[in-house]
């Protein structure tokens, strides 16, 4: 018997960002992936678990 199910969340965050950060680009991917890392983290302490499975990074 399973005790979970799935459920997708669908999820448009804006971040403002400095403009140097923005310009190097490692510093950029280093942003994206702490971001990404940051999100994963959150409910796991509550028993939920899950992974980003798409990421789109776009400077507007």
């Amino acid at each position: 018997m399973d005790h979970s199910k799935k459920a997708e969340l669908e999820v448009k965050i804006e971040v403002d960002m400095p403009v140097d950060i923005i310009d190097d680009k490692d510093r950029l991917k280093e942003v994206e992936k702490g971001l990404v890392r940051s999100i994963s983290k959150g409910l796991y302490e509550q028993g939920v678990s899950f992974k980003v499975d798409k990421v789109n990074f776009k400077i507007k």
